[in-house]
């Protein structure tokens, strides 16, 4: 387990939380309709594989109502803590926690999931494919997973200047030092065929953001990554205190949306009825 968490390059629970939310607000609306192309409705059973802090755990609660269930898995008992406090608030019953990894949970059902739901979870592993295939078994017949992952070198059209792109390549490095892939947004499709789904549709779209929530979310980026890339020898102290100095510089416009290069690939892949 200490190895698999090792490959997760920021910062959970309370540390990370503040990231988190802001890049929460900036995919929620895109992962909303993710869901409900995925036909997320009353009645279903859905898992919610890395929940992290459970910030999606009310839409996905509400919308399957008393009549469906939620189960919310994540390998961070600081996670978790969130996450139930977060269900809690809402005074919402139907979400039942599980800790543990996915690729390592023997007591799962088999065939029982209407919907698998996961984000930013598959870029954050050295194996995505054996969390596919743990998937595949959890879902029913005709039951469908809606994945969503990122692409993170396309940020590089962002700016052009010093900071963020030492910051980037940085992260691309760190990426590869823990063996995991930052671009896997590029084959999540073909990912998902090859472990024998039945119909997949892919879609690419860009996070609307606004000034305020980039900086803090390079600030806060560069803080989590910071005792992991020191740690690989890729980057010094001062050089990440350069950065976040220079981040710290940049305007905070709270009124004006634009379009974050970042892609982001949604995913819905469906197991086949037989």
């Amino acid at each position: 387990m200490k190895e698999d968490e090792d490959t997760y390059a920021l910062a959970a629970g309370a540390k990370g939380a503040p990231r988190l939310t802001i890049q929460n607000t900036t995919l929620q609306e895109g992962t909303e309709k993710h869901l409900r192309e995925a036909g997320l409705s009353a009645g279903q059973i859905v898992y919610d594989i890395g929940c992290g802090n459970g910030v999606m755990l009310p839409f996905l609660a509400k919308a399957v109502g008393e009549s469906g269930h939620v189960y919310a898995i994540d390998m961070s008992d600081e996670q978790l803590a969130l996450a139930k406090q977060c269900v809690s608030s809402e005074g919402l019953k139907n979400v039942t926690f599980i800790h543990g990894d996915i690729r390592s949970q023997q007591n799962l059902p088999v065939g029982e999931a209407d919907l698998v739901y996961m984000r930013a979870l598959l870029i954050h592993v050295k194996d995505p494919e054996k969390v596919i295939s743990v998937v595949k078994t959890l879902l029913k017949e005709g039951g469908v997973v809606a994945s969503h992952e990122s692409i993170i070198s396309t940020s590089r059209t962002f700016s052009d200047e010093l900071a963020f792109c030492e910051y980037l390549d940085t992260l691309m490095k760190l990426a590869q030092i823990l063996g995991v892939d930052y671009d896997i947004g590029n084959r999540l499709q073909s990912l998902y065929e090859q472990a024998g789904y039945g119909r997949t549709d892919v879609t690419y779209s860009q996070a609307k953001v606004n000034s305020k929530q980039i900086k803090a979310m390079l600030i806060l980026g560069a803080m989590e990554l910071k005792d992991k890339a020191i740690k690989a020898d890729i980057v010094s102290q001062e050089k990440v205190d350069a950065w976040i100095d220079a981040f710290n510089q940049w305007p905070e416009d709270e009124e004006t949306f634009f379009y974050f290069p970042t892609q982001q690939a949604y995913v819905l892949a469906w197991k086949e009825s037989h």
